[in-house]
């Protein structure tokens, strides 16, 4: 296997590096056209660019997992993860969400609101990882790389004997045969809006103790 295909832990260091990966990735999808509205490209995409950095540094302040996969040096495809169970916020974190909610706007952060309160419907009552974003370059699409990483969030879900599985939303139907076949399960599915769904997908990695 070639090695631009081998997965790497990316830091703070990173930042950078992961938005611009995320931002060709998600640049037309539909939670962020929903949430930014028609203005989700103003000043030639800040916006997007500002909402999905927030959410890159929520996981760097979490100290939560990241990866990646490099085609030669580039960055090529990235995926961010999370601990629902964890609901510890640092204080930079708050003081972050609010920055970054002001510069957005009230309807913005109204319309986020809505689909992460629509996203409890899926919610696993099992110690889990969730994967928050995985996102390939658009150039680069269709090469093994998102897939490499989705096998490298199973092995990090075996390698913590507390964690029984990985969760994971899509707003695209396009999605939902591709995690069907790595062996999610659908587990919800809701309307947030008429121009958005979500549909909630789990993969268990071991039973939970009776």
């Amino acid at each position: 296997m070639s090695t631009t295909l081998a997965v790497q832990r990316l830091d703070d260091a990173h930042v950078g590096e992961i938005v611009d990966v995320l931002c060709s990735a998600f640049v037309q999808y539909p939670v962020m056209q929903y949430v930014l509205g028609d203005a989700a490209m103003e000043g030639g995409g800040a916006r997007l660019q500002r909402l999905i950095d927030l959410f890159v540094r929520t996981r760097v302040l979490r100290r939560e997992p990241m990866l990646g996969v490099r085609d030669g040096s580039q960055l090529a495809a990235v995926a961010i993860l999370s601990n629902p169970h964890v609901t510890v916020t640092p204080a930079a974190l708050a003081s972050l969400r609010a920055t970054v909610w002001e510069e957005l706007g009230d309807a913005a952060r109204s319309r986020y609101a809505t689909y992460s309160d629509a996203c409890r419907a899926f919610d696993v009552d099992v110690a889990h990882i969730h994967l928050n974003m995985i996102g390939v370059r658009q150039p680069l699409e269709g090469r093994g790389f998102g897939r490499r990483l989705m096998e490298a969030v199973d092995r990090l879900a075996r390698d913590d004997a507390d964690c029984h599985g990985i969760s994971l939303t899509t707003e695209n139907p396009a999605n939902l045969s591709f995690y069907e076949h790595l062996g999610y399960r659908n587990v919800g599915h809701v309307v947030v809006a008429p121009e958005l769904e979500s549909w909630g997908f789990f993969r268990s990695i071991r039973p939970v103790a009776s």
